[in-house]
């Protein structure tokens, strides 16, 4: 039900929109350390079923470089990229400049942050092949109905959608990485 998107660059990566110390300080370390930690799990969740169901969308485990392009912002690298050493992931790498030059061979930025646990692939793709194995597996998919609201009752649920009522055994809650729409961060 809704519709899915091809629009974005094809990131599939831990994280949000605010960084790892920011998100932090904002909701504390515990809430922090959570949110990272599904989208790792979310992030290995993505290649295990483009794996299974052999999905062709050109997915590559290349990481996500996060990049400086004013000194101050590299500092601010520098801590994030600690914290998160130290609380969620040893596998992060803090990049100099010149490092920095030899991954994408630009002379703009002042480093970078490496996280290694992310993967690119062409998202439209993704999306038609997902939802292909859904329809294998006996999901029924639905085009551009807005979900209005949901209801359990003893069958499973009601869903309740710009197009008509709909009995589900089970509901799927797709969300992104942002707290927008009806459903919150997840």
């Amino acid at each position: 039900i809704g519709e899915a998107s091809g629009r974005n660059g094809g990131q599939c990566n831990t994280g949000v929109a605010q960084d790892y110390a920011s998100l932090s300080a904002t909701l504390g370390a515990d809430q922090a350390r959570e949110y990272y930690k599904a989208y790792e799990s979310a992030v290995q969740s993505v290649v295990t079923v483009v794996e299974q169901e052999s999905i062709a969308c050109d997915i590559k485990r290349n990481g996500k470089l996060k990049l400086a392009a004013k000194p101050g912002h590299y500092e601010g690298l520098a801590r994030t990229c600690e914290l998160i050493r130290r609380e969620v992931d040893a596998d992060v790498e803090l990049l100099s400049a010149q490092e920095v030059r030899s991954e994408i061979d630009s002379n703009e930025f002042h480093g970078g942050l490496l996280q290694r646990n992310g993967v690119q692939m062409h998202v439209g793709r993704f999306g038609l092949g997902l939802a292909d194995a859904a329809v294998r597996h006996g999901a029924k998919v639905y085009q551009g109905a807005t979900v209005k609201d949901w209801k359990a009752n003893r069958g499973g649920f009601v869903v309740n959608t710009s197009k008509g009522s709909i009995q589900a055994g089970q509901v799927l809650l797709a969300t992104g990485a942002c707290q927008h729409g009806g459903l919150g961060w997840y």
